[in-house]
């Protein structure tokens, strides 16, 4: 018989998203520190808070009337608690503390395909951060201190901007700090998910009874430990804890579920441990919660020869990159975002000359560039003059092509670009082709199309035009109770919003547990 674990919680995801959730639930609980809040409409409704945690207090009340650089309301509160008044410059200390109590562990597994930091971990390690440093760190772990202690002999404050590399580093260090690193088990993929009432019929055979007579037969524990995940399952004894040999429990805070009958979703993973073991098993849980993150796939043209060797839809590595056999043309680099920007610099910077096609015009609102103040970002100046060919030192190793889309790329290197204003073709010889025009989640697991009511048109999801619609105060997806969604998934792009959501989510499933 396959093993089964059951959990309360199975949170999808072990990036920023999942991580600053798991602080949460492993019993660490925010409350307002009594500090002055600059904004006088939230310091008043904090003033007459008491001593609760914010987790149960009324978010919709607490955040109404608040604005930020977020759609989500709960986002922006805990935004302006955690960093009040950011936006406009201030470093100002944060209005929370974090008490830790056992008693208020929730227990959970986080689960993901890599070590915590999610798509951290693969990003390339040129280039620096967006927002300041303060704005990526976690709750309960700043971002000066874990510096402090990486690299001691540097001065470093709260309104720098990181190196990418050195970021990445931070969210592993965090899940060992704050010692959530034993709800993570990473090489995990998840193969599907759907709710108990639409599984397969072996939960209806008669040769299985699943009630409490049978429960240590059928119903499994594992140690959900890093360093042991998913190597010793044993059968849970009448209390619902795993006890070795000896008698004694191997792992204290392993799930609990000897009473524990109710589930309302059935997760298949395929869980490859440190030794390269691979084992399939089955995770039922009450709530699932999607924190993946919206990286796994990278957006494509669907156009011919997309999948030539020399054509590639992530920024790669230039000093091993394979190039076209026909052709010592230049890189040719489609898109217009900060990834094709990034893309752009790392090319030049090792150098190759850059051939650019981008579909938008240069002074068009919706291009990135004319939305970030780029005295802050001299990095991206530089890229923009390039683009409006007001660059004094591009010489011939870059050329735009403006308002042109990549209609076709043959196997000698010819790319067929095409005239966003008239349809006029031109063809140009390319060594290689890098497509950067976004990317999308891998949510190919919810198999029971989980989220027809909660985006538009069975399109992708997508965190800015097609983010998935939860209810603003609890983050539960619309259409599928017990289901969350937070992170880039819900539209919040940037890591100082993204524990927001952690904290609606985990107020919601509290609230229910009350």
């Amino acid at each position: 018989m396959s093993t089964t674990i059951t959990i309360p919680v199975v949170i999808i995801g072990n990036g920023p998203s999942g991580l600053s959730l798991s602080h949460i639930l492993s019993g660490y609980w925010p409350y307002y520190n009594g500090d002055i809040h600059p904004n006088e409409l939230l310091q008043s409704r904090l003033s007459h808070s008491g001593n609760e945690t914010i987790l149960k207090q009324d978010l919709e009340e607490l955040s109404d009337g608040l604005n930020g650089r977020s759609s989500n309301s709960v986002a922006v509160l805990f935004d302006q608690l955690h960093h009040p008044n950011a936006d406009l410059g201030s470093d100002v200390e944060s209005c929370l503390s974090w008490r830790f109590d056992n008693s208020n562990t929730i227990q959970h597994l986080v689960l993901g395909k890599y070590s915590a930091g999610g798509s951290w971990r693969s990003i390339h390690k040129d280039g620096r951060t967006l927002g300041y440093s303060s704005w990526l760190e976690l709750p309960g772990y700043r971002m000066h201190d874990w510096l402090n202690r990486r690299i001691p002999t540097k001065e470093t404050n709260s309104l720098d901007r990181l190196d990418l590399g050195l970021v990445r580093h931070y969210y592993t260090d965090y899940a060992k700090h704050m010692q959530i690193d034993k709800y993570i088990q990473s090489g995990v993929t998840v193969r599907s998910v759907r709710r108990h009432n639409l599984a397969c019929s072996f939960y209806n055979d008669d040769n299985i009874n699943m009630s409490s007579d049978s429960e240590e037969s059928c119903c499994y524990e594992t140690n959900v430990t890093n360093n042991d995940s998913c190597k010793r399952r044993q059968p849970l004894n009448s209390t619902g804890s795993n006890s070795d040999l000896d008698g004694e429990e191997e792992f204290e805070e392993s799930s609990q579920v000897g009473n524990h009958k109710k589930f309302n979703w059935i997760i298949d993973v395929n869980d490859i441990n440190a030794d390269g073991v691979s084992a399939n098993y089955e995770i039922l849980a009450d709530q699932l919660v999607l924190a993946t993150g919206v990286y796994d796939n990278p957006k494509t043209l669907d156009i011919p020869g997309e999948d030539l060797p020399f054509v590639y839809h992530r920024c790669p590595d230039f000093k091993n990159i394979d190039l076209s056999p026909a052709t010592t043309g230049p890189t040719l680099v489609i898109g217009s975002g900060l990834s094709a920007g990034d893309t752009i610099l790392a090319a030049l910077e090792n150098g190759f000359n850059i051939a650019h096609s981008f579909i938008q015009k240069t002074n068009d609102h919706s291009l990135i560039f004319n939305r970030l103040p780029l005295s802050f970002y001299p990095e991206y100046r530089k890229v923009y003059e390039l683009m409006t060919c007001t660059s004094k030192d591009s010489g011939d190793c870059y050329v735009p092509f403006c308002c042109y889309k990549l209609i076709e790329i043959k196997s000698d290197g010819t790319c067929i670009l095409e005239s966003m204003k008239n349809s006029e073709r031109i063809a140009i010889f390319a060594s290689s082709v890098i497509i950067v025009i976004g990317s999308s989640p891998d949510l190919s697991f919810l198999t029971d199309s989980a989220l027809p009511d909660a985006i538009q048109n069975d399109s992708f999801v997508d965190y800015q035009s097609n983010p998935i619609k939860v209810d603003p105060y609890t983050y539960e997806v619309i259409g599928q109770p017990d289901m969350y969604a937070m992170g880039p998934l819900v539209g919040d792009n940037f890591v100082r919003f993204i524990t927001g959501g952690a904290l609606a989510i985990a107020s919601s499933i509290i609230k229910k547990n009350d």
